[in-house]
């Protein structure tokens, strides 16, 4: 997400974690701050989100590991984990 993104409402992120949630996936929200691309801030979330989104779906419970954190055992599945 982003902040003052003119094509998008960030209101509709907590609706949009809900199937997610619903189904023992926790898919978090990441704040991109102020990603502008040529100008428009809706392009600038897809360019910064997308690589984030791809390694995701790659890995999930890695992708979203703050760097503090170790990284987690290879075969750990974000489905059902503690948070």
């Amino acid at each position: 997400m982003t902040t003052s993104n003119e094509q998008a409402t960030t209101a509709n992120t907590g609706i949009c974690r809900s199937e997610p949630a619903a189904n023992g996936v926790r898919a978090p929200v990441v704040d991109l701050g102020a990603a502008d691309y040529h100008g428009a801030r809706h392009l600038g979330s897809n360019v910064a989100a997308t690589p984030r989104i791809v390694r995701w779906f790659a890995d999930p419970y890695v992708a979203d590991t703050p760097p503090s954190q170790p990284t987690p055992q290879p075969g750990i599945s974000r489905t059902n984990a503690s948070s």
